[in-house]
């Protein structure tokens, strides 16, 4: 995120992601991915320290790929479409703040069968005394805190940055054929921007959804947006807990459980976890960040159904 308030009245889009999501695209320059620039930065939480930053592949970045949050020992809530910079599973992911920090390779993953939703298995157990609960409805409006991991951001590899904002509505703007999307607006002039695929949208302190595709109202020429398209968590969620569940196999049933209260719970709790219209945005541009590349899809026709600024 950036401090700088934008004025012109065109809309944007840019996902912030790999380039294997195809509309049409058109590949075009390279970009360096950047992330969350802000004066804040998280403080010592459930859902802070469950944020993770992610190098996508054995040839990734090891700063950082993309950010997702871990919702369980062995278990990582990201963006579908950061899955799809690397052919084979791979990489490692970063847990913790400063010269407390560690990095657990990467197992496998999974991609939800619809919307923009991934799931990452760490090949050991991530180790937080507590993990964030995922929310099982989502709300059109309300209070957010969203994160961002990478080395071009305010905190570099070392600090978290964080931003308060609100999500303001629900659309149907969804990548992978999802059901709805939620629009995330962030406070005091900050700004998502390239690279902030795949994180944490908390409300209430719990996972609200992942940041998905991120677009500037006000100025057609930014690569920096107050605004951003989420991909909500409860339309993933029965998939994710199934999904825990079966591939946890492989570990203990204990290891893979699924916070339900806001705490590292027992497998017994992880079962029972399982328990409109558009506006004139035609041509509107995509920029699909991944591998180095920037990927340009034009959308013809495409509306999103936006609530006027007050």
């Amino acid at each position: 995120m950036s401090q700088t308030s934008k004025n012109s009245k065109t809309s944007r889009l840019l996902a912030i992601a790999a380039p294997t999501v195809a509309l049409g695209a058109t590949l075009a320059a390279a970009v360096p991915a950047q992330a969350l620039i802000s004066d804040q930065f998280a403080e010592d939480s459930v859902h802070a320290n469950a944020v993770v930053s992610e190098q996508i592949g054995d040839d990734g970045d090891e700063d950082g790929n993309c950010t997702g949050t871990a919702v369980a020992d062995y278990w990582v809530v990201t963006a579908r479409h950061c899955l799809e910079n690397s052919e084979t599973p791979g990489g490692s992911v970063r847990i913790g703040q400063g010269d407390d920090q560690k990095r657990v390779k990467v197992a496998d993953w999974y991609k939800a069968p619809a919307g923009d939703i991934g799931l990452i298995r760490t090949a050991e157990p991530i180790g937080l005394k507590e993990y964030p609960e995922i929310m099982q409805e989502t709300p059109a409006e309300g209070a957010i805190e969203s994160y961002g991991w990478s080395s071009e951001g305010t905190g570099k590899t070392e600090k978290l940055p964080k931003a308060d904002g609100k999500i303001t509505e629900l659309n149907n703007f969804a990548l992978f054929g999802g059901e709805q999307a939620a629009i995330a607006r962030l406070d005091n002039d900050a700004e998502f921007q390239q690279g902030d695929s795949g994180g944490p949208v908390f409300m209430d302190g719990k996972l609200y959804g992942v940041l998905s595709a991120a677009f500037n109202p006000d100025d057609p020429e930014s690569t920096t947006s107050p605004e951003s398209v989420v991909a909500p968590a409860a339309e993933s969620y029965d998939w994710m807990i199934q999904t825990m569940i079966e591939q946890s196999e492989s570990v203990s049933s204990e290891e893979a459980n699924v916070s339900q209260g806001g705490g590292n719970t027992s497998t017994d709790s992880t079962a029972s976890a399982a328990g409109e219209s558009a506006d004139d945005s035609s041509n509107t541009t995509w920029w699909l960040l991944g591998g180095g590349a920037v990927l340009v899809a034009l959308v013809v026709g495409l509306g999103i159904a936006r609530k006027p600024k007050k």
